[in-house]
Order: structure tokens, then C-alpha cells, then sequence
């Protein structure tokens, strides 16, 4: 018994080893289908409808002609944040546009799909549409 407890103890559970291997290469799949990432898109929305969309930013193409709000990439205090922070701005930011601006949810979620960083924060069976 105690043989037993010790070859599970010392059994690694890390990214990239062993167990978890097969879980990071599946997210990281996934994830590779992120379009932009909070630094290179932005956020637009319009409150109280299900019309929201990630847009490259800059905004040459003026995609976002037609939203009364935006935000993420546009901000440079978000072009300066490192990859963690930004991923806590992504989620917050998809909080506030459901909450404060009453957009709707499963929309806010498939067009948050589109970053890497959002990507990254959420469980493996979120990654689909919905």
C-alpha cells in the first residue's frame, strides 16, 4: 500500500508531462484558431442588442462604423498589458458588455471566440460556438 502512494505522489501532473500532456495540446489546437489577440483587434458592440464583433485593430477597413461602443485593442493601456493581465481584460470586458450593456450573452461569448486570450481563460468544452 504505501509502495503504491508513493509511485503516485511522485507521479508528475504538469503541462507538458505525462497526464496533462494530451489536455495541452488539445487546448493549444484550439486555441490556434483564436483570429487576433486583445493588442492587434477590438471589441465593438451595440448595448442591448446581440451585435458584437471583434475587428483588427488598427481600423483601416472601418469595420467598426455602425457599433456605439468598442473597446480592448484601441485602448493603449491594453496594448501595454502582458498576456495574463490581457486575459483578465478580455474577461472583463465581456462581463461588462453583458452586464452594463446588456448584450447578449452567447453572442458576446462566440465573438470573444475570436481572441486568443479569452481562448486561453476558458474551459476546453467552452472553445465551440453556441
Amino acid at each position: 500500500m504505501k509502495g503504491n502512494m508513493k509511485a503516485e505522489t511522485n507521479h508528475k501532473k504538469v503541462w507538458g508531462h505525462g497526464y496533462y500532456s494530451g489536455l495541452k495540446e488539445a487546448k493549444d489546437k484550439l486555441r490556434g484558431d483564436a483570429q487576433f489577440n486583445c493588442t492587434n483587434s477590438m471589441v465593438c458592440w451595440n448595448p442591448g442588442t446581440d451585435q458584437v464583433k471583434i475587428v483588427p485593430w488598427p481600423d483601416y477597413g472601418r469595420l467598426s462604423q455602425g457599433y456605439q461602443c468598442t473597446g480592448l485593442g484601441c485602448y493603449l493601456h491594453v496594448q501595454k498589458m502582458n498576456f495574463e493581465s490581457r486575459k483578465a481584460m478580455a474577461f472583463i470586458t465581456a462581463m461588462h458588455i453583458i452586464i452594463q450593456s446588456e448584450c447578449d450573452p452567447k453572442s458576446v461569448h462566440n465573438a470573444f471566440l475570436s481572441l486568443e486570450e479569452y481562448c486561453d481563460g476558458c474551459s476546453d468544452d467552452m472553445l465551440s460556438r453556441v
